[in-house]
């Protein structure tokens, strides 16, 4: 690994980014352009995929969440289901549901796609700081549920088929004002 890999490498593990176990050969570092996209910071991982905060650099400038396919993920099955996940996602217009701007390919080969960036905190740490009860919990747990539900016969639509959410983890849900799902 070069020595400016090792320094982005160190930058990416401060104390906003989200510590992720996809370090290594392949990986994107922290302050690397993707596209018209600088990366400023790990926002979580999922699967198959790593989720950084971006700057928008043109046309205009903004934040935004790009989710790029995790190095050695790149399997015709994985990149199919990736390609799935965004193509929903895009077509789906829904208001607990970030919208996705763009997509594309890196230089190397991996799919991304750039979507709305929703400020907020995982529903695990918005529990445990109102001090929920399990009772009050398993409410918000309900609601998730339902709107999960709703979000996905959207998905499915007239195919009849029904498409699997990467929301199911509770970390992947936020809550960017109180009681407020996106």
């Amino acid at each position: 690994m070069s020595s400016q890999n090792e320094r982005n490498l160190k930058r990416q593990v401060d104390e906003e980014s989200v510590p992720t176990a996809s370090y290594g050969p392949g990986m994107v570092g922290i302050g690397e352009q993707i596209d018209r996209h600088k990366l400023l910071r790990i926002l979580g991982e999922g699967g198959f995929g790593i989720i950084y905060l971006a700057e928008q650099q043109r046309p205009m400038k903004r934040q935004v969440a790009l989710k790029i396919i995790k190095p050695g993920m790149d399997s015709a099955q994985v990149i199919g289901r990736f390609e799935a996940e965004r193509q929903a996602l895009a077509l789906l217009d829904h208001p607990n549901v970030a919208r996705v701007y763009d997509a594309g390919t890196t230089e190397s080969g991996r799919p991304y796609f750039v979507m709305e960036y929703v400020k907020g905190v995982p529903i695990t740490e918005h529990c445990d700081r109102q001090k929920l009860t399990i009772e009050e919990r398993l409410k918000l747990s309900v609601k998730v549920c339902e709107r999960r539900r709703e979000i996905s016969l959207r998905l499915s639509g007239s195919k009849g088929r029904r498409l699997s959410l990467s929301l199911a983890r509770a970390t992947a849900l936020l809550l960017p004002n109180i009681g407020v799902m996106r």
